[in-house]
């Protein structure tokens, strides 16, 4: 549902929900609740995962020679609002952004992909994580050359992923 949700536009869980539950109530009849449908859809990541690595060989995307890697903030509340806030309590954090000169609260994400722009890797941790320290997790099946800015420039690290 995800997958055709994304080709016909409906790239929010209340839209996609309520396209399907609309559209299409013959084919799900036993749809259930938009939670229940938020809850099974990220009960499912790891299949969206082995599918997305799937689809990238297939595509050579791990063959390519050139291979770019970039984080970025997911903030989850405003900065002012983070200390009383009792969302992703424990699993989120605090962190800053160079690019937008703005600290905040939540996680950040981290993705890799082909010379093309065909995502290889992604994933997502605390935002005080060091971005450094998930490459490896990330680049298990990448070869040839990878470029990240400066906020990726440990010497050791260069050293462990050389082949």
């Amino acid at each position: 549902m995800e997958i055709v949700g994304e080709f016909i536009g409906k790239d929010q869980d209340k839209s996609l929900w309520r396209y399907f539950r609309n559209h299409r109530h013959d084919w799900f009849p036993y749809l259930g609740s938009r939670a229940n449908f938020v809850k099974h859809s990220a009960n499912l990541w790891l299949i969206k995962e082995r599918i997305m690595r799937r689809l990238a060989r297939q595509m050579g995307a791990y063959d390519d020679q050139i291979h770019l890697i970039d984080g970025f903030p997911i903030p989850v509340c405003q900065i002012t609002r983070a200390a009383k806030s009792r969302c992703f309590q424990g699993e989120a954090g605090y962190s800053y952004c160079a690019a937008k000169d703005d600290k905040y609260y939540g996680f950040e994400g981290h993705i890799i992909i082909d010379s093309r722009g065909v995502i290889c890797g992604c994933t997502f941790t605390e935002a005080s994580i060091d971005e450094r320290d998930v490459v490896q997790d990330i680049t298990v099946e990448i070869k040839g050359l990878l470029i990240g800015d400066k906020g990726y420039i440990r010497p050791l690290l260069a050293e462990e992923l050389k082949w």
